[in-house]
């Protein structure tokens, strides 16, 4: 009986990951702009932004297209995160690899995505933070976090 019942424990301990993958229909909401970009309203909407999550086990892949996507490519050089699926969570990354500078300051943007999957809605936010070469033209660059809400659904399962 001892056996059965740490077996039980260590059951309903596990986080598998459950299928995360699909097609996603997602709502932004901007948050803090700590990092100050440019044409970035707080609190403004971008409704129906295409997001398609494709999942190996406990990895997955998160694609955003549309505008939003463009956006991405644009300011930080893709438009996909990676990471990995725990229970429900998510904790992807998207390593930016557009190189920008001001003054002495040599700099890239990094996001990453924490989001909670229930049912067939994903919640949660994607942070923006700049990469540094901690030049003296760095100023508020250093340690600056930018801040989306996201709220979505993908078809039922």
């Amino acid at each position: 009986m001892k056996r059965f019942g740490l077996f039980a424990f260590v059951v309903a301990c596990s986080s598998s990951p459950v299928n995360v993958a699909g097609s996603y229909s997602v709502q932004l909401t901007n948050g803090s702009n700590g990092c100050m970009f440019q044409s970035y309203t707080v609190g403004s909407d971008t409704m129906n932004v295409p997001v398609a999550i494709t999942q190996n086990g406990s990895t997955a892949t998160a694609t955003v297209s549309g505008v939003a996507g463009d956006y991405l490519n644009l300011v930080l050089g893709s438009d996909s995160f990676t990471g990995s699926v725990d229970g429900g969570s998510l904790d992807l990354t998207l390593t930016g690899t557009r190189a920008l500078s001001q003054g002495n300051c040599a700099y890239t943007y990094n996001a990453t995505l924490m989001a909670e999957l229930a049912d067939n809605s994903l919640s949660g936010s994607v942070d923006y933070t700049a990469d540094t070469n901690n030049g003296s033209d760095c100023g508020a660059l250093v340690g600056c976090v930018t801040t989306q809400n996201i709220a979505g659904s993908r078809p039922p399962q």
